[in-house]
Parts: C-alpha cells; sequence; structure tokens
C-alpha cells in the first residue's frame, strides 16, 4: 500500500473532522452532503456536522465554536 493510503485508513480511523454550517447557510445542502456522501460514506469514523441555529453565511458564535473545537480535542 502507499503511503497516501495508509494515511487515508489513519485519518478514517483516528482523525477528527469537525464540518460547521448554518441553518440558513446558502452552503448548507452541500456541507450536508460532504458529510452524508463524503465522509460518512466514504468510511470516516469520527466527524461530526455542526448546524447552527440561525446562522447564515458567517463565522459561528464563539459558543458553537467551543462545541467543535471541544470535540475535535477530546481524547
Amino acid at each position: 500500500a502507499s503511503s497516501k493510503d495508509e494515511a487515508l485508513k489513519i485519518a478514517k480511523v483516528s482523525g477528527r473532522f469537525a464540518l460547521m454550517t448554518g441553518e440558513k447557510d446558502f452552503n448548507l445542502k452541500n456541507t450536508r452532503a460532504v458529510f452524508e456522501l463524503g465522509f460518512k460514506k466514504e468510511g470516516f469514523k469520527q466527524v461530526r456536522l455542526f448546524e447552527v441555529p440561525g446562522l447564515g453565511h458567517s463565522p459561528p458564535p464563539a459558543a458553537s465554536l467551543a462545541q467543535a473545537l471541544t470535540y475535535l480535542d477530546r481524547p
């Protein structure tokens, strides 16, 4: 197996990924598709989609970002 294949295997099993979007973000459907048809379908074990209520296409509030960072940092 190539080093690229090994890196992908490690990412699927051990990597942790957080996708964040807003309820009113014009990219919401695309972000959901990447989550479901990309990460989940391809077997990534530790991926989570954070949808921020009322948020459009802008940076999330600190509390929402903190939730995602907590997810990413947990052991």
